[in-house]
């Protein structure tokens, strides 16, 4: 192996090690998106939870006056 060949696969490693730390940070920003995307996704969750929440809350209060109450005395024997 003379000196241009060393030459030419040290080049060609140094091309992939660009490649591989691209990749890398590549994917580190990739999982930065993921994380902060399920961070507002869970924002999202929560806000339509406590809406649905405050919106049927009024019917299911109304449902549980009109409901009888439940004698739990009378069931045990």
């Amino acid at each position: 192996m003379d000196a241009r060949e060393v030459e030419a696969l040290r080049a060609s490693s140094a091309a992939v090690a660009a490649q591989l730390e691209s990749a890398r940070d590549s994917f580190a920003e990739m999982t930065r998106i993921a994380q902060a995307s399920a961070a507002v996704m869970q924002r999202w969750k929560t806000a339509l939870g406590a809406a649905v929440d405050a919106e049927a809350r009024p019917e299911l209060d109304a449902q549980l006056d009109d409901e009888a109450p439940v004698d739990t005395n009378s069931q045990i024997e």
